[in-house]
């Protein structure tokens, strides 16, 4: 979730004998996720309030179970800050596609290189939002991610996200980039540890009208039916074996 932003969650537990029971729900730093419960006759409603850039493990426990093998759940809440700007210095960043790139492809790994080798840090995305309206397309996880392919859900863990050297490397999901259209690239402030053109590596912004590192995919490649050039090709010519006779 959004720095500021709240979300609910609805929790059934039942007691030993079945009765619906009520649960208690504990925030491993109120200072990132807080969290309130709402017990009701039927079920309970969690409310987690993101507070400040990080992730916090919220525990759930049900209270009319004593066994603590049984009687928790846990819930890892991740909470996406963003810096106002982007202010890395007069250098351009050392992107890939590049920072006003007119005719990038639209699939295929995207790179930002940093000073020294950055740290990817447990939580932590990078998002691709479009230019035109500010809206979100695309959020890549650094774990537990999948693609989809067709009807066909692949999981794909850490695979998405990388890092060799100084250079973190990631690949949009399959069909969020599309062709002749504006984007920009946003990373959270707890996303990546690091240093960019000399300055400690906060994030890119979420805001469209100071992001930096924006470019815009390449137009649909077209067939043109008109100019098309066949190529006869001639027939095999039979081999005779010289021991073959008539």
């Amino acid at each position: 979730m959004t720095k500021g932003a709240s979300a609910t969650v609805t929790a059934t537990a039942n007691a030993v004998g079945g009765a619906v029971s009520d649960v208690t729900a504990v925030s491993s730093d109120p200072t990132i996720a807080a969290v309130t419960v709402d017990n009701g006759a039927t079920n309970s409603t969690l409310t987690v309030s993101g507070l400040k850039g990080g992730v916090a493990t919220v525990t759930i426990t049900n209270t009319g179970d004593s066994s603590s093998v049984t009687n928790t759940e846990k819930l890892i809440v991740s909470v996406n800050d963003y810096p106002a700007t982007d202010n890395y210095g007069t250098k351009a960043l050392p992107a890939y596609p590049a920072p006003g790139a007119t005719s990038a492809f639209p699939d295929g790994e995207f790179a930002l290189t940093f000073d020294a080798a950055p740290t990817l840090n447990s939580g932590g995305s990078i998002k691709i939002f479009k230019l035109s309206d500010g809206t979100e397309v695309d959020s890549i996880a650094f774990a537990d991610e999948t693609q989809t392919f067709g009807a066909t859900v692949i999981k794909v863990g850490s695979q998405l996200v990388r890092v060799d050297g100084n250079t973190v490397y990631f690949s949009p999901h399959i069909g969020k980039i599309v062709y002749g259209t504006d984007y920009y690239v946003v990373v959270p402030t707890t996303s990546i540890t690091g240093s960019l053109n000399g300055v400690a590596f906060g994030g890119l912004s979420n805001l469209n009208a100071v992001a930096t590192w924006k470019f815009t995919t390449k137009a649909m490649p077209t067939l043109d039916f008109s100019n098309i050039t066949w190529m006869a090709r001639k027939p095999a010519r039979p081999i005779s074996a010289p021991w073959a006779r008539p």
